[in-house]
């Protein structure tokens, strides 16, 4: 879900008035221009880093976010909260920390 994500929520008004596809490249470093109020190579940069990172999903695989016991039934024995979630995440959390 977008949980409460403004670059989601802007991305998916803005779809409603577009008839071309997105290009995410171009549409996130717009994004950081508009959050950030002008142009600035490190907020592109590390958008650009969240849009393949965090924000990217491998095509045909399930959309679902990775398991977290923080979204567990509160129990002595929990291991996981879903037995749908993938239990890994499916990007390399550097690419968080490096933005």
């Amino acid at each position: 879900g977008t949980g409460g994500n403004p670059v989601a929520y802007e991305l998916f008004t803005e779809l409603a008035w577009r008839t071309e596809p997105v290009d995410h490249s171009a549409w996130f470093a717009a994004y950081a221009e508009r959050r950030y109020g002008g142009p600035d190579p490190h907020a592109a940069r590390a958008w650009e880093l969240l849009r393949t990172g965090p924000y990217s999903m491998p095509s045909g695989t399930w959309s679902e976010a990775q398991d977290s016991l923080f979204t567990a039934r509160p129990r002595l024995t929990a291991t996981s909260a879903a037995s749908w979630s993938p239990g890994a995440m499916r990007y390399d959390p550097d690419t968080v920390r490096e933005a």
